[in-house]
């Protein structure tokens, strides 16, 4: 079963200083996560560990295993993704 948007929203939330500050604002847009920088805008997903990662170029996919321990790689496949 997919993650509810809110939860994806709560989850995602410890992030959103340490996005903006490197330039990556993240902001929600008509039930969707978003997160921006120079070279545009990437939606943004948080998943069920358990499922395997989808496949979207458009979208950066993230597990909520990691996003609750391992916060850093987070941060970092998000930067990676939309840099």
């Amino acid at each position: 079963q997919p993650i509810p948007f809110d939860e994806q929203v709560s989850l995602i939330a410890p992030l959103e200083k340490i996005l903006r500050e490197s330039g990556h604002p993240i902001s929600i847009e008509e039930k969707r996560l978003t997160v921006s920088s120079a070279l545009g805008k990437r939606e943004v997903v948080v998943y069920p560990a358990m499922w395997k990662e989808p496949i979207n170029s458009k979208t950066i996919y993230l597990n909520d295993l990691e996003l609750k321990i391992a916060k850093p790689l987070s941060v970092e496949k998000i930067i990676e993704n939309i840099s």
